[in-house]
């Protein structure tokens, strides 16, 4: 109970709430199943005794209207023809509503997961590897669907039918049917407990490897070019056979096993009706005892495909238990995304931003990387940033950009503490950022520039002027497509220098007040690098600049630079002082 209670808790509440819906479906359903079973013996009954069927008033009556047997018969047969069309039309829109429901289940809970896991704090990033969570978003929802969710459904369709065939057909030949019915479900039961444990290690198996899985395909395609000069293409494609083919073992045994209890059971099911029928007959029975029969035929034939339904279904749960594991631990509980306000949210940059004494250690480890550490930023200037690698930049641009949440000291705006007296979101809605690895989409130039716009809300002309405003607009207007030309993955056809820039027109596009490059110029060659910055300078008229670099010439434009060293602020001047040092 306690594990139904846990996969429930994976459903959104939309979806709980539908569930009541469709075990209603589950049980019309069942009802129309064991009418169309037990009209099979009136049925029989009518045609051995065309003309002394008292054993069934209805056929007393129709006869008393119809008067022919033979009407009586095609009325008989009629009605049992009509009886089961409705059951099938209602089958199989109960197979529909419950393929919609289940797939209805796969989006919400995988957006619902992919939001949960945009809203984390950055921090969580920087910790959590990225396969996991791709591999709950999509791999493990789709898992719940398709190996727990859908199986578990027809479980209980299953289990329904089962209770109430078997209780007709007990009410019918009681001690016969008994034998018959405990010797198919023992079988099942004992098949179920041999294997359960053996399906539920192979199901934690797939779960592990598809992991590996994702993890192998981001890392090859992410470093494909150190990976083609160091010619290690066997190494990654034999690490990803290597998972694939244990996933698909797993896979393999768990698809072989859950054939096995139809296959079984259709054999010793027939067995069993052999047996039973010689039950009967011997026990004296005559042509009156071919009803009971035929429909105790009829109903095991019905029994022992739902008997090997419901073992296959249950095997199926098991294998699939781990994912339900993980995605109610990363669920949680079902909340609604607060709506992002950003826009409504507004605050102003007068005078100056700083950073007072600020020190932040990352999580799990006991050193800081950045400690009490202080800068100024005053409006309309341009700072700069220099220091080596893992000296604590990165860490300082972080917090500046309010992605990280100091661990003492404070972020200031015109003397007001950002977090608690300004919002954070406030503050983002006024930066502009443009890292050293622009992330360009393989999209039109018009959507990358615009990233995260409806492209039916976006401004052509605003994308055009911060092209232009980047340096870029002799070259956008020189594309085949102009602004609807395709990009690439990751901008493949563009240059270092292009990518930049459409990183800067990106940055520009909501006219953002205080913008930041983090080592954006830094794996451009000199004289790309010279035609950026002089990009910058040009913009800077209003706007205010927080560049961050490994060169001092990159910052010779600067107002003030501060140089980091052990993740400490160890000295500032403009660039003369600075090259004195």
């Amino acid at each position: 109970m306690n594990k139904l209670i846990l996969a429930y808790g994976v459903l959104s509440p939309r979806s709980r709430k539908r569930f009541f819906g469709v075990l209603i479906l589950l049980t019309i359903g069942m009802s129309l199943e064991v009418l169309g079973i037990g009209l099979i013996m009136p049925v029989i009954d009518l045609l051995v005794n065309p003309d002394q069927s008292s054993q069934f008033p209805i056929w007393q009556y129709l006869k008393s209207f119809l008067g022919d047997g033979a009407n009586v018969l095609l009325m008989g047969l009629a009605f049992v023809v009509g009886i089961f069309a409705v059951k099938n039309l209602f089958i199989a829109f109960q197979v529909y509503y419950l393929s919609k429901y289940s797939f209805d289940v796969q989006v919400e809970t995988s957006t619902y997961l992919f939001g949960k896991y945009l809203s984390r704090p950055y921090e969580f990033f920087l910790k959590t590897n990225t396969s996991e969570l791709l591999r709950n978003s999509i791999g493990e929802v789709n898992s719940f669907v398709g190996y727990f969710l859908q199986p578990f459904l027809i479980m209980v369709s299953e289990f329904l039918i089962l209770l109430a065939v078997i209780g007709l057909l007990l009410y019918v030949e009681p001690l016969a049917s008994f034998v018959a019915i405990a010797f198919v479900g023992g079988l099942g039961w004992v098949f179920h407990r041999f294997t359960r444990r053996r399906v539920a290690a192979w199901g934690k198996e797939r779960q592990v490897r598809e992991g590996m899985k994702i993890k192998c395909l981001q890392e090859g395609f992410a470093g494909i070019k150190a990976i083609k000069l160091l010619e290690r293409d066997d190494f990654l494609k034999e690490s990803f056979r290597k998972h694939t083919a244990l996933g698909a073992e797993a896979g393999r045994k768990q698809y072989a096993i859950q054939q096995m209890p139809r296959l079984l059971l259709e054999s010793l099911g027939v067995l069993g009706l052999a047996l039973l029928t010689l039950g009967v007959v011997s026990g004296g029975g005559s042509e009156d005892s071919l009803p009971k029969l035929g429909m105790i035929a009829f109903g095991l034939v019905r029994i022992m495909p739902s008997v090997a339904r419901m073992v296959h279904s249950c095997q199926s749960v098991i294998y699939g238990w781990p994912c339900v594991k993980v995605l109610r631990e990363e669920i949680g509980e079902w909340e609604s995304h607060p709506v992002n306000t950003t826009d409504e949210e507004e605050c102003r940059f007068d005078e100056v931003f700083s950073l007072n004494k600020v020190s932040y250690s990352y999580s799990g480890v006991s050193t800081n990387s950045l400690t009490e550490a202080s800068i100024r930023v005053r409006k309309g200037s341009m700072v700069g940033i220099i220091g080596e690698s893992g000296s604590g930049k990165s860490t300082l641009v972080d917090l500046a950009l309010g992605l990280l949440e100091p661990s003492e000291g404070e972020i200031l705006l015109d003397g007001g503490k950002i977090g608690s007296e300004i919002s954070r979101s406030a503050w983002q809605n006024m930066i502009g950022y443009v890292p050293q690895e622009i992330h360009l989409m393989d999209e039109t130039l018009r959507s990358n520039v615009a990233l995260g716009i409806e492209s039916e809300k976006i401004d052509d002309d605003r994308v055009w002027q911060c092209l232009e405003d980047a340096s870029l607009g002799e070259f956008a207007r020189g594309l085949p497509l102009a602004l609807d030309t395709m990009m690439g993955e990751r901008g493949t056809r563009l240059s270092g220098g292009q990518r930049q820039r459409v990183g800067i027109a990106r940055a520009l596009y909501h006219d953002p007040s205080f913008i930041v490059f983090d080592e954006a110029t830094s794996s451009l060659d000199a004289e790309t690098e010279e035609s950026v910055m002089q990009t910058v300078c040009d913009l800077q008229k209003e706007r205010t600049f927080l560049i961050v670099a490994h060169r001092m010439e990159t910052l010779r434009n600067c107002e003030v630079i501060y140089r980091i060293k052990e993740g400490r602020v160890i000295s500032s001047g403009n660039l003369e002082e600075m090259r004195d040092c």
